[in-house]
């Protein structure tokens, strides 16, 4: 709909396509970066970077489409599971390589001091770059 509006064809070859805005985030970012015999495809002997995305979710319908639905629609949220070079580390939606609560807790404390100290602050301290003149 985003391409019909701007006044491109949604099946037109020569506009850009969902599945060119997939490829670009990875078999021609992988060759952007020149690590494409590496990555940026599944094959064998390449590192397995996997998304699994939850295709149930309403947002990604319809269906017909997978790849331009998920460029399209998808959101962190529909992310399940994540490997990195066939590595398990989200799973279910969970980072399994750090302590999202700790990580929680932690930002919290952070939010908590930086509130309190500029609550004692009667004015924004001026970057040295600048004067100010009486």
């Amino acid at each position: 709909m985003q391409a019909q509006s701007a006044g491109i064809p949604m099946y037109d070859p020569i506009g850009f396509t969902t599945e060119d805005a997939f490829d670009m985030a990875t078999i021609d970012g992988a060759r952007a970066l020149m690590w494409d015999g590496e990555i940026g495809s599944l094959e064998v002997g390449k590192a397995a970077d996997i998304a699994v995305i939850d295709g149930e979710n309403p947002r990604l319908s319809p269906r017909h489409n997978p790849v331009g639905s998920i460029v399209r629609y998808a959101a962190g949220t529909d992310v399940r599971s994540v490997l990195v070079d066939g590595q398990l580390v989200v799973d279910d939606g969970r980072v399994l390589t750090l302590d999202e609560d700790l990580l929680l807790k932690e930002a919290d404390e952070v939010a908590d001091r930086v509130r309190e100290d500029l609550l004692h602050r009667r004015y924004w301290p001026l970057n040295r770059r600048y004067r100010v003149i009486d």
